[in-house]
């Protein structure tokens, strides 16, 4: 199980250096994803 880990760690690490590379901050996209589907799941249930 630990070297899944290990290997699942890495392309994390890229992907966040990818975008931190590219001017963008993963932290603040997932954030705003969240927000997003908060808000459908919220808008739906009041249908």
């Amino acid at each position: 199980m630990n070297q899944i880990s290990a290997v699942f760690k890495m392309y994390k690490n890229r992907i966040e250096r990818y975008f931190n590379d590219n001017g963008r901050n993963w932290r603040d996209m997932y954030r705003d994803y969240n927000e997003k589907m908060r808000a459908e799941k919220k808008k739906k249930e009041q249908q």
